[in-house]
Order: structure tokens, then sequence, then C-alpha cells
């Protein structure tokens, strides 16, 4: 079983690589960012969340950006 403390650093850890994703996402071509159904604004407002928030539950919102972070598209 896990600590509190090992899985707040795993979560930070899992945060840390999902920004990191959102950003690789930002270097990609708008008609590539469309043909994925994605736009520069949902993942910037993505990004601009506290780093306290879950991410990947705040991509559930928009489900092509959370198909986009789990390698769907």
């Amino acid at each position: 079983m896990f600590t509190p403390i090992t899985l707040a650093v795993l979560r930070w850890i899992h945060d840390a690589r999902e920004r990191a994703a959102l950003r690789r996402l930002l270097e990609k071509d708008d008609r590539l960012l469309d043909d994925m159904g994605l736009t520069r604004a949902e993942i910037q407002d993505v990004l601009s969340e506290p780093g306290a928030v879950n991410l990947h539950e705040r991509a559930k919102a928009q489900s092509r950006l959370s198909l986009a972070l789990d390698g769907r598209l």
C-alpha cells in the first residue's frame, strides 16, 4: 500500500508528464490539431489550470483532448 506522500509524488509526476504532452501538442501544426478536433485555445485553457488540478479530469470535459493525452488520437 502506498503512503499519502508516495501517492502525492506519483500524482505530481503524472501531472508533469501530462503537461509536457500538452506542451508538445502546442508545437503541432494548426491543421494537425484541427484534424484531431483540438484547438490551441482548448489546450492552453487546460494548461492554464493550477498544478493541483487533475489535468486528466479537466481534459475529460474536452473529450478529444482526453483522447490525445491517452495517446488514442
